[in-house]
């Protein structure tokens, strides 16, 4: 029995269908969803600043390493944190994708904050875009 190449053409094919079910999957999480259910909208969060996505940016920059204090340095930004921050700073983090991640799962442990379904489409078209598959079932 012949064991296929992880760089195959069928391998990447496997992998693009999986990122378009989960894309599809999550779509269809928030589409399904019974009206009933659904609370009265709130109004948008503010907008963050932008000197705040680029600090932001700017520490998940430095800090690449697995090894490197990404929770501790990020906890001074706590308070900031918006569904919109999130998104915004993920969107700069295309060669990021693995401090992104860290940031992702950071944000999850602050009390009072919950992702929402753009910001999970983001962190998978990063992670999937930079083929760190196995990240994708972390969350």
């Amino acid at each position: 029995m012949a064991i296929r190449s992880l760089s195959s053409p069928a391998s990447s094919r496997t992998r693009c269908r999986t990122i378009q079910s989960l894309n599809s999957l999550l779509h269809c999480l928030v589409r399904l969803r019974p009206l009933a259910s659904r609370p009265d909208p709130l109004p948008p969060p503010p907008e963050p600043s932008t000197d705040l996505v680029n600090e932001v940016s700017r520490v998940l920059s430095d800090h690449r390493s697995p090894h490197h204090d990404l929770e501790t340095s990020l906890g001074p930004f706590s308070p900031h944190i918006s569904t919109s921050l999130v998104e915004q700073v993920l969107k700069r983090s295309k060669n990021l994708a693995f401090p992104a991640h860290r940031f992702f799962l950071w944000a999850k442990t602050v009390p009072g904050f919950q992702h929402n379904a753009i910001s999970y489409r983001i962190l998978i078209n990063l992670l999937g875009s930079s083929k760190n598959f196995s990240l994708l079932w972390d969350f």
